[in-house]
């Protein structure tokens, strides 16, 4: 069925369909929840664009889903990028759904106006869509070797001196003229990687496309959560918390 109301979800303009894959991660709330449709949106670029945001939630309380980009910093900090942006995302969008629809393994729930043409709508879809990509040999590394090798020495003498202790060193990979269906590429990474936090998040023609095994934040009331793959820090299970309340 996930597959379905997918398909079903990709004629929206905007949509966000999220899928942890039966991982049951705790704090477990929902298997797959897909937002369709927009009744109000905010789309906003660093600057006072947090400012607008709050304004935008304290004026309706209700389901949001958008992005917050990492150039936010900006707005926070003096901070500055100039780094290519060939997608131009905006720094912060939101948009509140005019249909949602969460799936487990026993129900769907559908909050709509028309809930029921809705499910017919979904149920009659073909199981099966076919999708084009293109070769993955298009795809291009943004920092050349030489000088990708020699950003690792400089930040290694940053590490010897005592300048940092810990660095995340990224670069861009990416495709010019590429020729894709972004639901076909989702689908076949899930089906080799499939993860708690998948995610297939559309705006107009600007498609993004998650496969992560992390949850970043997730607040609820007065407690902030963190589940990251990468740390300083141990990974501590619930059978060691308990071994450790058996100890004392």
């Amino acid at each position: 069925m996930k597959q379905k109301v997918l398909n079903w979800a990709q004629a929206f303009n905007t949509f966000c369909f999220l899928d942890n894959h039966q991982y049951h991660i705790k704090p477990h709330i929902l298997e797959c929840i897909v937002a369709a449709g927009s009744k109000r949106q905010i789309s906003a670029n660093a600057g006072n664009a947090l400012n607008g945001l709050q304004q935008f939630i304290d004026k309706k309380r209700s389901w949001l889903f958008g992005h917050l980009s990492y150039d936010l910093k900006n707005e926070l900090e003096s901070f500055s990028s100039n780094h290519p942006d060939k997608i131009q995302f905006p720094d912060l969008f939101f948009f509140e759904p005019e249909i949602m629809i969460r799936l487990n393994e026993k129900e769907m729930i559908i909050e709509s106006d028309e809930p029921k043409e809705i499910f017919d709508a979904i149920t009659t879809l073909p199981l099966v869509r076919k999708g084009q990509t293109q070769d993955a040999s298009i795809i291009k590394n943004r920092i050349q070797k030489e000088e990708y090798l020699s950003i690792i020495r400089q930040l290694q003498e940053h590490i010897l001196r005592g300048d940092c202790y810990e660095i995340n060193f990224c670069q861009e990979f990416y495709a010019e003229q590429a020729f894709l269906d972004p639901v076909a590429v989702y689908k076949k990474l899930v089906d080799i990687s499939p993860n708690p936090f998948s995610a297939l998040y559309r705006t107009d023609d600007k498609w993004l496309i998650c496969a992560s095994p992390e949850r970043f934040l997730m607040k609820k009331r007065n407690t902030v959560l963190s589940q990251p793959i990468k740390g300083t820090s141990k990974r501590i299970t619930d059978n060691k918390q308990e071994d450790e309340k058996g100890k004392k």
